[in-house]
């Protein structure tokens, strides 16, 4: 999984979009929200990572779940494919370090059947299909 990628599912996960994020983190300045716009569209598009965005970085921390040893691993590990992955779900994205919780099901495992699948997406995936 790219950075990026991860990085968008925990932002869907928290059922956030870019305007969203632009708003929490600029606050109401016009510039800064368009700036923080920009800079997680390029995140998540791949050009450019977090840590070439800290100010970035600290904000989404308060607005949005996500584990930054995971993110970190990921960039990485882009760098250097040599290095482990960290077990990251292919659905929302959560890790051992973040799992998704809800009321009704508690927190979620790693799918039996699965291992890159959450619980609560692999519950998910079901009611879908």
């Amino acid at each position: 999984m790219k950075p990026g990628d991860y990085m968008r599912l925990r932002r869907e996960a928290a059922g956030l979009t870019i305007d969203s994020i632009a708003l929490l983190c600029g606050g109401g300045d016009p510039k800064a929200r368009a700036e923080a716009q920009n800079q997680m569209r390029r995140i998540e598009n791949g050009e450019g990572d977090l840590t070439d965005h800290h100010g970035l970085l600290l904000k989404l921390r308060g607005v949005m779940a996500f584990d930054l040893e995971v993110y970190e691993k990921l960039v990485l590990y882009a760098a250097d494919q040599e290095l482990p992955l960290p077990q990251v779900c292919r659905g929302c994205g959560c890790s051992w370090m973040d799992p998704c919780a809800d009321r009704r099901t508690g927190t979620c495992a790693w799918a039996d059947g699965d291992p890159t699948l959450c619980t609560t997406c692999e519950r998910r995936e079901a009611a879908h299909a």
